[in-house]
């Protein structure tokens, strides 16, 4: 059994990731251009591409090279009334209910966003993706976090398995503050993810409890030698 931190112990995690990355500029540019521009796929597509060769370079190098845009702009546009159902959602609400669907988004974003030069399987980019389309809902990954949690089998089922652990993550989270500070899930939310997550960290930003939940993963898990 997992053991979760409470969100003390997640924002001051959160506060050694924004120290280490200099703030988030590289994620809030992408992410505001898909809040401004979700109507237009074109857009959502550029979008997606910024976010992956900023954020997964290693992957789309100068060998492998970047999807095809034209390829994915079609299969977003496809997916739009999927993900216009999940735009309202919480990472902790993430349930049985909602593997259907994230199979769907998963099999036609992962075929789209193979590199062009060098077709290598896209696993991690393809949770980064999904990440910046729903930022509240579903959340990133890579190789030594799937591995920790054991998520490193085959997909989707991994990530499905993945997803499931990050919602009973950020409930436990949630109700560590309601225990301590007293309020509903509602008030711990909008303080995790707002004024508290700036004081803790000194970002410019407000994140996605999902967001955060990935800076803490990172941190922990990622920046761990071996």
């Amino acid at each position: 059994m997992t053991k979760w931190p409470t969100y003390n112990e997640l924002l001051n995690v959160c506060n050694d990731y924004v120290q280490k990355e200099q703030g988030d500029t590289n994620y809030e540019i992408p992410l505001t251009w898909v809040q401004q521009h979700w109507d237009d796929t074109q857009r959502l597509a550029g979008a997606v591409r910024i976010f992956e060769e900023t954020w997964n370079r290693a992957f789309y190098n100068s060998a492998r090279g970047i999807f095809d845009m034209t390829r994915l702009t079609n299969s977003l546009e496809k997916l739009k009334p999927y993900l216009n159902t999940l735009k309202s959602r919480e990472i902790d609400s993430f349930g049985q209910q909602d593997e259907q669907i994230l199979s769907v988004l998963w099999n036609e974003l992962f075929e789209s966003l193979r590199p062009r030069n060098k077709p290598d399987r896209p696993f991690i980019a393809t949770t980064k993706a999904l990440h910046l389309l729903i930022p509240t809902f579903f959340v990133p990954l890579d190789n030594k976090i799937d591995k920790h949690y054991s998520c490193n089998i085959v997909q989707p089922q991994g990530y499905i398995k993945f997803q499931h652990l990050m919602a009973e993550f950020a409930s436990f989270v949630l109700n560590s503050y309601v225990t301590s500070q007293g309020g509903d899930i509602n008030k711990a939310r909008s303080s995790i993810c707002g004024d508290l997550y700036i004081q803790k960290t000194g970002s410019k930003f407000k994140k996605s409890l999902a967001k955060i939940l990935d800076e803490y993963n990172w941190m922990i898990y990622s920046q761990k030698k071996g």
